[in-house]
């Protein structure tokens, strides 16, 4: 398994730190528009009859 160089990965964090705000409004936009796609599901009843299956 390759070594991580963990220097290279702060430095690549850091440097695009500065661009972090300006896609978190894309990335919530996205979220809003998705969830509205989810409305009314009924999500509750699917994860009960997966985990019945399971036991």
């Amino acid at each position: 398994m390759a070594q991580v160089n963990k220097q290279a990965i702060a430095a690549a964090f850091g440097r695009a730190a500065s661009q972090y705000e300006q896609h978190a409004s894309l990335q919530q936009h996205s979220a809003d528009a998705l969830l509205t796609l989810l409305t009314g599901r009924q999500f509750a009843s699917v994860l009960t009859q997966a985990a019945a299956r399971d036991v």
